[in-house]
Order: structure tokens, then sequence, then C-alpha cells
């Protein structure tokens, strides 16, 4: 039994549509779905990698320097487990 994904029947793991550039034009659900994924599975390694900073030394100041992530929920739990945060704009802007 296949699982059934906002009317899409998905019998196989390959059957999923990826929302990259270089992809047929996918629909918004997934895409959406995607970067909510992203956003979700970043701020939990992120806050795996600060409990372990902090199990080893609790005075750390622990702090990121973004860089290019840009399926980052800035509002939710990534910002939240930091001492400080930078946000790099690209030097285009």
């Amino acid at each position: 039994m296949g699982r059934r994904f906002l009317g899409d029947g998905l019998r196989r793991f390959d059957q999923v549509v990826l929302p990259f550039d270089q992809a047929p034009v996918s629909p918004a659900g997934h895409v959406l779905d995607y970067h909510r994924f992203l956003a979700f599975a970043t701020a939990r390694f992120q806050a795996d990698q600060v409990q372990i900073l902090r199990a080893a030394n609790p005075d750390w100041f622990v702090f990121h320097n973004l860089g290019r992530l840009d399926d980052i929920d800035l509002r939710g739990q990534f910002s939240r487990d930091l001492d400080f945060l930078v946000r790099r704009l690209p030097a285009s802007l």
C-alpha cells in the first residue's frame, strides 16, 4: 500500500519529485513540505550539537555564523538554542 500525499498516490520512494531547480515543476505543497523539512532537520541537528557542547563545558558561548543557510526558521528552535546568532547577507545586497 502506498502513501497518499496531497492527492498523489505514491508506492515507491523514487516516485517522489524533489523540488530542485533542474526538476520539472513540482506541486507547491511538495516544495513547501521540502523546505519545512530542511528547516526542521537543520534545527534538530544543531540542537544535538549545542547539547554536546554545553555538556562538555556549560560556560562556553555558543553561536552560529549562518552563511548561506536559506531554509532556517530564525524565529524557532534554531535561534533559541544559541547564545548569539549572526546572519550574514550576500555581498551583492
